[in-house]
């Protein structure tokens, strides 16, 4: 199992350091995802969706 990455810097952001760590160091993909808070998807469409914060953050083609 590969080692932590570590963190040189304190970001204010670690999830997106860590995204930003494992695309560029280790060309992993990174799919932006939404996020579930208070209860609801931040896509703004909460009501209509069947996996809050499961799906991609981007429209897609």
């Amino acid at each position: 199992m590969a080692e932590p990455i570590p963190d040189a810097t304190p970001d204010p952001n670690p999830l997106l350091a860590a995204a930003l760590a494992y695309a560029t160091r280790l060309a992993w993909p990174v799919i932006p995802l939404h996020a579930v808070r208070d209860g609801a998807c931040t896509c703004g469409n909460a009501a209509r969706v069947r996996s809050a914060g499961k799906h991609s953050g981007r429209k897609t083609a």
